[in-house]
């Protein structure tokens, strides 16, 4: 499925135009409703480097990457819905293939604030870190379920302890890392893919940092995570095996 995704990407994408500059991944599900706007609200340039967004449509039913594509992204299908962890991987793997400086992940929701792209971003360019982690515990987040607090604040204890730093946020996909950094980590999860990357990075030993960032409530639309209980048995199921690995 990731080859397919590769050969569509080159087939329809311009890629030599993300040389040099950043790549914003973003994995979609039937987010038809929200992704023009989240695309239309990235900026065409930060510090000097062009963005240019990839959205990776994680097997939608709608017509998210048309949307997507009419307004000039980069977007490919993949024919199954496998999963964020899964399309994360991809866009990962299109973003190496086109040359780009830096990548970021962001969701396609409209959760992610795109005017706080430059906090994530200017520490990796000042060398200063290889991964920068967004964290809502830092910034500020819209009221959430007292379970989906409860559960941020144990697997963040639980990944400090396993990774020996500080990490306030678990569960924020909103990052950007070096691609040659990038290049040096290996994902297996299909669905629970941030606690994998936070170990991922420590193990290889990349500096890492967070920055405070907003998580606002979705533009529109349901969510697409599992209830609170499957959801925190996923995570702690992901982060052992991505622990014993």
């Amino acid at each position: 499925i990731e080859n397919l995704a590769l050969n569509e990407f080159r087939a329809t994408a311009n890629v030599e135009e993300f040389a040099g500059g950043i790549a914003v991944v973003i994995p979609a599900y039937n987010e038809s409703g929200n992704i023009v706007q989240v695309l239309a609200s990235l900026p065409e340039e930060i510090s000097g480097l062009r963005l240019h967004a990839i959205v990776v449509d994680d097997g939608s039913s709608d017509d998210t990457m048309e949307r997507a594509r009419a307004v000039g992204a980069a977007a490919v299908h993949l024919p199954l819905n496998r999963g964020q962890g899964a399309a994360l991987r991809t866009g990962y793997r299109l973003a190496l293939a086109t040359g780009a400086r830096l990548v970021v992940t962001m969701d396609a929701d409209g959760q992610h604030q795109p005017s706080e792209l430059p906090r994530l971003i200017q520490p990796i360019l000042d060398d200063e870190v290889d991964v920068v982690n967004g964290s809502r515990v830092l910034g500020a987040a819209d009221p959430n379920h007292a379970a989906r607090k409860l559960g941020i604040k144990v697997f963040a204890w639980a990944l400090s302890l396993l990774t020996a730093s500080r990490i306030t946020d678990p569960a924020c996909g909103y990052r950007a890392v070096r691609t040659e950094a990038l290049r040096d980590l290996e994902f297996h999860q299909d669905q629970f893919h941030n606690s994998e990357f936070i170990l991922e990075a420590s193990k290889r030993k990349l500096r890492t940092m967070e920055v405070p960032v907003t998580v606002s409530s979705r533009l529109s639309g349901a969510s697409k995570k599992p209830p609170h209980f499957r959801y925190g048995l996923g995570f702690a199921n992901a982060l052992l095996r991505a622990w014993l690995r």
